[in-house]
C-alpha cells in the first residue's frame, strides 16, 4: 500500500510490542488496531505497523484496517543497518527513525520506550506506554540488574517524554508518585479486548484435545510469580479436604525467568497434596482455544498481586463471564461492583467463593459491560492521545 492522500490523517508508527514471552504486549497492539475500524472514516488514521526482530510472525497482522501498512524488516538492509551503525558511532546520533520520519511522514511513534542520547532527535514525535510501575510496588521481585534497568528506562521515559500513557488511574497514581518531577503529560487508555466469537473452538473439540469436563473455574495468565497461582491452588486444597471436589484449569506460559523454580514449586505442590484430579495445566495453548475454554468456564479467577490493567479480566468482560478478582485496586477499576473479591493472600476467602459459585442454582453477577460503546470509546481515547497539550 501507498501512502494514504485521501484524507489528511493523523501519521502513527505503531511499535509491535511483546513478544513469546509476554503475550499480553502483542494483544494490546491487536487491540488498538482492531478497535480503530469502528471509528468513522475521516477519523481513522494511517498506521504504519513496526515490527522487531523478537515479534512473532504469526502476530503480525493489519487485520484488515484500511488505512495500515506494516513496515518489513527487510527494508533494514545489511547495508543499511552498517551505515546508521557507523554514523552512531561517529557521531553519537541515532538517523534509522528519522529516514522512517521522512519516508512515511510520521507524526508520532506510540509506544516509543528508548530515550538514549542518540535517539533525542525525534523526542517530539515519541509517546511512551508505561505498562505498569511493578519493580517499585514489588521490588523483591526483580534481582538488581533488572532493578536497574527498569528504573533507568523509566527515568529517561519520565524526564524526556512529552506524553505518557498509562492503562488504569491506578497507574497514573503510582506514576505520579514515584516520579513527582515527571515532566510528561500523561493520559489513561484502558484497553478493551476484542475477540471474535465466531473463531473460538467450540467445546466439544476443546473437550476432547485437552481431556478436561464441565464444571470446571479456569486461571489465564502467564506463570510469573506475581501472578500468585499459588492462592487458587490453596484454595482447592481447603476445599478438598472439606471433600468438595472441583476443577480448575491453568493455561499460559510456563517460565518466569525472575523465578525459574516457581511452576516446578505449583506442580510439586499439587503432586503433595494429591490435587492431580482437581487441577490440570495446559501450558501456552492458541488464543482460540484458551477463549473457548473461557466462555465455558463457571467463573474466570484472577488471583494476580498486581496488574496494569489486566488482559484477562477484559477477556472475561468481553465474554460475559463471571469474574474472581485478588481485591487490588486496579481489579476495583475494571470491574466495580460487578465481581467477586477475594485478599490477595486468602486462600480461605477464595475458597468460600468458589463453594458458592460450585453450587449448580447459583446465579452469578456478569460483568457490567457494553462492549461496542466502550469499544468505540477505547477507539476515541487512543486517537486523543496524540494531543499532548492536555
Amino acid at each position: 500500500m501507498g501512502r494514504i492522500t485521501k484524507h489528511k490523517r493523523l501519521r502513527i508508527g505503531l511499535i509491535f510490542t511483546g513478544s513469546s514471552d509476554w503475550v499480553g504486549g502483542l494483544y494490546y497492539i491487536h487491540n488498538i488496531i482492531r478497535s480503530l475500524n469502528k471509528l468513522p472514516e475521516e477519523k481513522k488514521p494511517y498506521l504504519l505497523l513496526i515490527p522487531d526482530w523478537k515479534t512473532p510472525q504469526e502476530y503480525i497482522s493489519t487485520f484488515n484496517y484500511p488505512y495500515a501498512e506494516i513496515f518489513s524488516l527487510e527494508k533494514r538492509t545489511l547495508w543499511m543497518r552498517g551505515y546508521y551503525k557507523m554514523f552512531t558511532m561517529l557521531t553519537s546520533k541515532n538517523l534509522f527513525y528519522d529516514w522512517m520520519i521522512r519516508n512515511y511522514d510520521l507524526e508520532w511513534f506510540y509506544p516509543f520506550h528508548d530515550f538514549r542520547k542518540e535517539l533525542d532527535s525525534f523526542n517530539e514525535k515519541k509517546i511512551s506506554w508505561i505498562y505498569d510501575l511493578q519493580h517499585r510496588l514489588l521490588p523483591e521481585l526483580f534481582d538488581k540488574e533488572e532493578l536497574l534497568r527498569r528504573e533507568t528506562e523509566f527515568s529517561l521515559i519520565t524526564s524526556k517524554s512529552k506524553c505518557i500513557v498509562v492503562s488504569s488511574h491506578d497507574s497514573e497514581k503510582h506514576l505520579k508518585y514515584f516520579y513527582p518531577n515527571v515532566r510528561a503529560v500523561i493520559k489513561v487508555l484502558q484497553f478493551v479486548s476484542i475477540i471474535d466469537h465466531i473463531k473460538l473452538i467450540p467445546f466439544p473439540e476443546l473437550e476432547k484435545k485437552y481431556l478436561v469436563e464441565k464444571p470446571y473455574f479456569i486461571v489465564s495468565n502467564q506463570f510469573w510469580q506475581h501472578k500468585n497461582h499459588v492462592v487458587v491452588l490453596n484454595a482447592i486444597k481447603l476445599l478438598k479436604e472439606k471433600k468438595r471436589e472441583v476443577k480448575i484449569i491453568f493455561t499460559g506460559k510456563e517460565s518466569d525467568h525472575r523465578n525459574p523454580e516457581y511452576v516446578k514449586s505449583l506442580k510439586l505442590f499439587v503432586e503433595n497434596n494429591g490435587l492431580n484430579k482437581n487441577v490440570k495445566f495446559l501450558g501456552f495453548i492458541p488464543r482460540e482455544d484458551q477463549l473457548g475454554l473461557m466462555k465455558e468456564a463457571r467463573a474466570v479467577i484472577q488471583p494476580s498481586k498486581f496488574e496494569g490493567w489486566g488482559t484477562v479480566v477484559e477477556d472475561a468482560k468481553t465474554l460475559q463471564k463471571p469474574v474472581i478478582l485478588s481485591d487490588i485496586n486496579v481489579h476495583r477499576e475494571q470491574v466495580g461492583d460487578h465481581g467477586y473479591y477475594f485478599p490477595v493472600d486468602g486462600a480461605t476467602e477464595l475458597a468460600a467463593i468458589i463453594e458458592m459459585f460450585s453450587d449448580e442454582h447459583f446465579d452469578p453477577i456478569l460483568p457490567e459491560v457494553d462492549h461496542e460503546e466502550r469499544l468505540y470509546k477505547f477507539a476515541e481515547d487512543f486517537i486523543k492521545i496524540f494531543d499532548c497539550k492536555s
